[in-house]
């Protein structure tokens, strides 16, 4: 009996220390926190821009490099400097790490003058260096599960793999035999690796982000350690990675253009940063010269393509989530209106009607809101409103059509394409939504996929009959028709920029060129994105990170060339606050392991800690106007050119949008952000 009553006492003991981790687990970082984030200290110490930041395991110390070529170890507790280390390297440092197990007594570093360092903190002395890279070294990667071997990626276009357990030394006139993945043989001399990453729980995969617009997730069971002869000629057979050793991840829209504004520019696209969800179920990469992209690594989405008829309604009655059909035909009849204007009218308010009472109230309320910002033209804030209501009621049907009418207007980068999901989304749900339907044929014509705009429109014309002579639907058909015909001869010459037609064939991913028939069937196959995070600016700096914040990655931080750090709901996808982080950039953006602090540094030579600070009036809606005038100005910023968006940074701010047609006062009166 006093055996059963211990047991029954430890259970109750070890369910109640359960209950304190789940609470302190959704107390360590929730909205009124977030929210609340201000300025608490700036560490004093580096002469130059601090590059890289890294907390240790326990958050008690933080790392930092910087281009004085030092690094520095702060004892956050007590907001000063701990240890300042000569690193020995002669270029700026960008990675910093903790080795596991060394009671954060030894610290890896790598820099632009391609070496790899491992320093003893307490004695500032060099253990070992490598020099096997021959151009500069942007990430490191370590595991606890393999405590002595570490990765780094450089801009030669090579992931290497090194033991600390064995002696090496880099020989001039011989390559090292420690290449994990060599992405020169199969995408280009012109490959660079901008980042990697470790996934948390399953330390066997990591992503690679490079200079194009593909995360390539790698499984290193299936690779081999080879070398690399700097003197040999890499052709496209060389060095292909193993089949079924990697996934690429890419936005479905890129490289091909989406958006009707015409690109003053050739956008280059980098993948600056990219990382895990704390579950290791999401992949988020901040992408260079675009937004902020998080992709469902096991469950995969394929990039859209317009299905023909029977496809599309094999696709519609099979779709998995509320059926609102029966027997292909919506339960409100769209299909059996008259053509009289008065019971067309009728027949379309009872429908509306009966949406909204499918609608919970509080997503109702949302859904109203964004309607009424949608009739003042402000589709920031229409699409913000749905994307609150669709995580409140994430199948309706108007909902999505809402959506990708609001995204249509604002036509943002990639919101064509993402009006073009939701119009797909829309048709799944209720195959009689005809105006879901036509919205997909407008996004394809928006997209320059012209062809497949012909094919949605005799698709609409055939499923809806009755309104096939409707003005909207005419004007659409001609100009579809006339530009594929004007289109038609230079389909496959003009491929290479995007700018022309595009056959459904040759439309994805052909533009960035591949070397071989491998790589270019790996871009074609590609996994598309879950959702996207819009407001920030990346197209300055190689190096702009985006992190999750909170145990649950319930959040998204990230820094931006105009000079904030800015905070994303992660459910609703929405940016919700933003702060001034520095003087022109912010670059690093580091979450602290175990509590609300953030870490951040950028051009200013100085680390950054933000806090939750004491509750203040209640400044909601003005937040939400300097936020979505922050988001307007970065997409402006985005768009602008490369040496006005350098003579900005150098502080001739009045330049930025001077060969804007667009440019307004009111948009950029809301690009200060608060500092506490």
């Amino acid at each position: 009996m006093q055996k059963r009553n211990i047991v029954s006492w430890l259970e109750r003991r070890e369910t109640v220390f359960d209950i304190n981790r789940s609470f302190e687990r959704n107390l360590q970082v929730n909205t009124p926190f977030a929210r609340r984030l201000g300025l608490e200290q700036e560490l004093e110490g580096h002469s130059g821009c601090v590059n890289c930041l890294q907390w240790n395991e326990s958050g008690e110390l933080l790392a930092s490099g910087s281009d004085d070529f030092q690094i520095i170890v702060w004892d956050v507790c007590r907001r000063m400097r701990k240890y300042k280390l000569d690193s020995g390297h002669q270029g700026n440092i960008f990675a910093v790490k903790f080795l596991p197990y060394s009671n954060d007594n030894t610290i890896v570093s790598a820099a632009a003058d391609a070496s790899v360092r491992v320093n003893s903190v307490s004695t500032a002395e060099c253990i070992n260096h490598f020099e096997c890279h021959t151009r500069r070294i942007k990430r490191l990667a370590i595991t606890k599960e393999s405590p002595f071997i570490l990765w780094s990626g450089s801009e030669d276009g090579t992931v290497r793999e090194f033991d600390l357990r064995e002696p090496h030394t880099c020989q001039s006139n011989l390559p090292c035999s420690n290449v994990l993945i060599n992405l020169t043989g199969h995408i280009g001399p012109a490959s660079e690796v901008k980042c990697i990453q470790l996934h948390p729980l399953n330390p066997q995969y990591m992503a690679v982000g490079c200079s194009d617009p593909f995360v390539r997730l790698f499984d290193r069971r299936m690779l081999t350690l080879s070398n690399v002869s700097n003197s040999k000629t890499i052709t496209s057979n060389d060095l292909q990675p193993p089949h079924g050793c990697v996934n690429y991840f890419a936005p479905g829209h890129l490289p091909s253009r989406a958006g009707r504004v015409k690109q003053r520019r050739r956008r280059h696209y980098v993948t600056t940063f990219a990382t895990f969800s704390p579950d290791g179920e999401e992949l988020l990469q901040n992408l260079g010269g675009e937004h902020i992209y998080i992709y469902k690594i096991n469950e995969p989405r394929k990039a859209l393509t317009f299905f023909s008829q029977e496809e599309s309604n094999h696709k519609c009655s099979n779709f998995n989530g509320m059926n609102r059909t029966k027997n292909g035909i919506h339960k409100n009849g769209l299909n059996g209106l008259t053509s009289t204007y008065e019971s067309r009218k009728r027949e379309l308010k009872k429908i509306v009607d009966t949406e909204n009472k499918d609608l919970p109230e509080k997503a109702l309320i949302l859904k109203l809101r964004g309607n009424d910002a949608f009739s003042q033209e402000n589709y920031f804030e229409a699409v913000t409103c749905y994307n609150d209501a669709l995580y409140l009621v994430p199948d309706s049907s108007v909902l999505h059509a809402n959506r990708a009418a609001a995204l249509l207007k604002r036509a943002w980068d990639g919101d064509i394409y993402a009006a073009l999901r939701d119009s797909f989304t829309a048709v799944s749900i209720d195959p009689s939504h005809s105006k879901a339907y036509y919205r997909q044929a407008r996004c394809l014509f928006e997209l320059k996929w012209y062809e497949e705009a012909d094919n949605c429109l005799q698709l609409f014309k055939t499923k809806f009959s009755e309104q096939a002579d409707g003005y909207s639907i005419k004007k659409l058909e001609m100009e579809v028709k006339q530009l594929i015909k004007q289109h038609a001869p230079k389909t496959n010459e003009n491929a290479e920029d995007g700018s022309e037609c595009e056959t459904p064939r040759h439309r994805r991913r052909l533009p960035h060129s591949a070397s071989n028939d491998d790589e270019r069937f790996r871009r074609e196959s590609s996994r598309d994105y879950e959702c996207r995070l819009l407001g920030a600016s990346n197209t300055t700096t190689d190096i702009k990170e985006a992190n999750y914040f909170g145990n649950n990655g319930q959040f998204v931080i990230a820094g931006s060339d105009c000079g904030c750090m800015l905070l994303w709901d992660r459910s609703t996808t929405n940016l919700i606050e933003a702060w001034q982080g520095d003087e022109s950039i912010v670059n690093c953006v580091q979450p602290h392991p175990s509590v609300c602090l953030v870490a951040s540094s950028g051009i200013d030579p100085v680390v950054r800690l933000w806090s939750p600070r004491s509750s203040a009036d209640n400044l909601t809606d003005e937040r939400a106007k300097e936020v979505e005038g922050l988001a307007r100005a970065n997409q402006k910023r985005m768009n602008t050119d490369p040496l006005e968006e350098m003579l900005r940074t150098m502080g001739y701010q009045a330049t930025i949008d001077s060969n804007s047609d667009d440019d307004d006062d009111e948009e950029n009166s809301g690009m200060q952000c608060r500092t506490n």
